[in-house]
């Protein structure tokens, strides 16, 4: 049998496709006994087993990050949408005018703006750990391919949501100072209603579809 060092199937994903590779060129040799090529292709299926195993692994951690992150996405958008509602109101009257809309709104976009950085890693590490050497390069520029993609639904997205509910700030002539565009947020609750719901749903549809499907 194959020893690289260490048991079949110990180590990392990429040692133990080694071992397999190792394996199959092995069996390849026609001076190879029938009992010798039985050995490497019981070694070899274990090993199959075990790729398959911690890939599947790598998979359930990466679901779960990136559940997660819309998760904690999702929660972070909430206060938008409790200010539109008269959140800082309450909270001002509470705090005696300290967490007012400002200081809402300085402390959600804290939190949230490192979130969208750390929502690249997971696919970042999955393709650092499992995409072929050869083909590392491809895989990034494809998830950088997507990532645009995703840009620019979401703002083809935002353009038909602003079509549909219609929200408006005030315009007056610079010069006369005559109000030519009457102010309306009646439907803006609407459209970050359905963001955040939209916001929360498309991840767990993006890995729902790769995973029942050819792209997996």
């Amino acid at each position: 049998m194959a020893k690289t060092g260490k048991a079949a199937g110990e180590g990392s994903f990429e040692e133990s496709l080694k071992q397999l590779e190792s394996l199959v060129e092995q069996m390849e040799s026609p001076e190879l006994p029938l009992e010798t090529i039985v050995e490497k292709y019981e070694l070899g299926m274990k090993l199959v087993g075990v790729c398959s195993e911690k890939l599947k692994a790598a998979e359930k951690r990466i679901t779960f990050v990136i559940g997660m992150l819309a998760i904690f996405s999702t929660i972070l958008a909430l206060p938008t949408l409790g200010m539109y509602y008269g959140l800082h109101h309450w909270t001002s009257a509470m705090t005696g005018g300290i967490v007012d809309a400002r200081f809402i709104a300085l402390v959600d976009a804290a939190v949230e703006s490192p979130l969208g950085q750390l929502a690249m890693i997971p696919m970042l590490a999955w393709i650092a750990r499992s995409a072929p050497e050869n083909l590392k390069a491809t895989y990034f520029a494809v998830m950088a391919s997507f990532t645009n993609l995703a840009l620019s639904a979401s703002q083809l997205g935002t353009k038909y949501l602003n079509e549909i509910y219609i929200v408006t700030r005030e315009v007056r002539d610079p010069v006369t100072g005559i109000v030519k565009v009457a102010a309306d947020y009646s439907q803006l609750g609407s459209i970050l209603t359905i963001c955040l719901v939209l916001n929360l749903l498309f991840p767990f549809l993006a890995v729902a579809f790769v995973k029942w499907t050819r792209f997996k």
